[in-house]
């Protein structure tokens, strides 16, 4: 199992984690949530305090560790809120149906690769095999995607997502982007998915650009979209405010 931080009571919300990323991180929009919900923040294997997976890495297998440990709090059914590849995660999860999940909130949502991306993401994963850490080069790049475009990010916002390099050690990050590359293109299947699924993305996102979202709302049936002017990737940093808003409408 995972390990995980249980926040508030009520209706059951599970908040889905990026990478590099741990719950911490989403630690602030959990708290808003959790004065109306109960909310469970799971690490995902190697990041955090959850132990890496014992196994060759596979999004299924993380997905039933997460579904399991969600079991062992007897919770079987449960709104998701969730971020960048947290909604891989996510989708997945609603797919498979091991857990009754009834909306979605996706914040900056990544749902799968075109052919032509899955090259870079393998470079990208034998990169991080021979990297001891996330700073300089690969620090750098990091941000240019996260941030590119956003208007001027506060010193304290780029402070707090470069804390996230340190979330997990690269091997972990490498056995992820490794399983991306070769992975489903789940957008083929969204249809499968028939809850209701806020998409909330910003209009300069590099990572998971505004045409990806629109590609993962026209795959699901009941979706809404919102782009947000003027920023990038990371929402819960960038537009705080307006994200926990968007998020709480959504789901009471």
């Amino acid at each position: 199992m995972l390990e995980m931080q249980v926040l508030g009571s009520g209706p059951a919300v599970l908040m889905l984690h990026g990478s590099p990323q741990t719950s911490q991180s989403m630690m602030p929009l959990a708290m808003r949530l959790a004065k109306s919900h109960e909310v469970f923040l799971p690490d995902m294997p190697g990041y955090g305090a959850s132990t890496p997976l014992d196994t060759p890495y596979s999004h299924t297998e993380v997905n039933e560790r997460v579904v399991e440990t969600l079991h062992s709090h007897d919770i079987q059914s449960c709104d998701i809120v969730c971020m960048s590849l947290g909604a891989y995660r996510a989708f997945g999860i609603a797919l498979d149906g091991a857990i009754s999940v009834g909306r979605i909130v996706a914040l900056s949502p990544f749902a799968g690769l075109d052919d032509s991306e899955r090259e870079g993401f393998g470079q990208l994963a034998a990169m991080l095999r021979n990297s001891e850490s996330l700073e300089g080069a690969f620090g750098a790049m990091f941000v240019s995607r996260w941030f590119s475009g956003s208007t001027a990010p506060t010193d304290e916002i780029v402070s707090e997502a470069l804390s996230w390099l340190h979330a997990a050690p690269p091997s972990v990050l490498a056995d992820e982007m490794a399983a991306i590359s070769k992975g489903e293109d789940l957008r083929q299947r969204l249809g499968g998915i028939s809850v209701p699924v806020l998409l909330r993305v910003g209009e300069s996102d590099l990572a998971t650009s505004p045409a990806h979202v629109e590609s993962i709302a026209n795959a699901l049936p009941h979706s809404t979209v919102q782009v947000v002017p003027g920023k990038g990737h990371l929402l819960i940093l960038e537009d705080f405010d307006a994200t926990v808003n968007a998020t709480l409408e959504f789901l009471l």
